[in-house]
């Protein structure tokens, strides 16, 4: 792309493992239609919250991007008041509470393979290691279990799914 001779305009999907469109901007400027389908693509509401799933240690495999997404991170406190809190107010112990994380998301699947993996980890009810990439946010990285999974369709349309994960370990975070 670098030695192209003329202007281009470069968008990397990365549901697809980083495909690259590449357009000439003559072309674009010739066709605005075309210009305002990479504006979409490139926009937040065209960047889907990329689910992966580890098949190997340290080897993700991306089976989705999820379209709709709520993703929930707590923490519960520990009430430590006792007679002696000033003023009778509560008083919360700092770090003592359990952590958790749960998300939540409908989608398509990029392929029957990637079907096949959030299925099994389903039935197999067993701490998976997952990433979620949030566009815009950060990286998810950590155990979870699949919690829900439903799949739906109509007739001559899309198949589609929603499932819930619930973290099953500690997780980390990394700002993007």
């Amino acid at each position: 792309v670098a030695s192209h001779p003329r202007p281009v305009r470069q968008v990397i999907l990365p549901i697809y493992f980083g495909l690259a469109v590449v357009v000439e901007e003559a072309r674009l400027d010739a066709e605005p239609e075309l210009r305002a389908v990479l504006d979409e693509l490139e926009s937040p509401a065209g960047k889907d919250m990329l689910l992966k799933i580890e098949r190997a240690p340290g080897v993700f495999t991306t089976v989705a991007g999820l379209r709709a997404r709520t993703i929930s991170l707590n923490a519960r406190t520990v009430d430590a008041t006792d007679g002696d809190s000033a003023g009778r107010w509560r008083e919360l112990l700092a770090g003592a509470g359990v952590k958790s994380a749960a998300v939540s998301g409908q989608g398509i699947f990029r392929d029957a393979a990637s079907d096949a993996l959030v299925r099994e980890a389903f039935f197999d009810q067993a701490a998976k290691r997952w990433r979620l990439v949030v566009p815009d946010f950060g990286v998810l990285e950590g155990p979870f279990l699949v919690a829900a999974l439903e799949y739906a369709g109509e007739h001559e349309g899309e198949a589609t799914f929603a499932l819930s994960l619930a973290s099953a370990g500690e997780i980390g975070f990394s700002a993007t």
